[in-house]
């Protein structure tokens, strides 16, 4: 894909605006999905590590399941 073509077909400018945007809104997901794994892990009584791995394989798993 061209670096200024965005998931549409129509060609448009990519702008420090529109990706300052998609940033903030990949970083909140992300931390929203992590401290989900922190929740459930910590009431799951797992050891501080495995809830840790939780959080992080939930946030990542998760956010690249919903960016497809």
């Amino acid at each position: 894909m061209h670096p200024q073509q965005q998931h549409g077909s129509t060609e448009q400018p990519v702008t420090w605006a529109a990706a300052r945007r998609a940033t903030l809104h990949c970083l909140t997901g992300c931390a929203i999905r992590e401290v989900l794994g922190m929740v459930i892990g910590t009431s799951l009584g797992l050891h501080d590590a495995a809830t840790v791995a939780l959080a992080v394989a939930l946030a990542v798993v998760l956010g690249h399941a919903r960016g497809r």
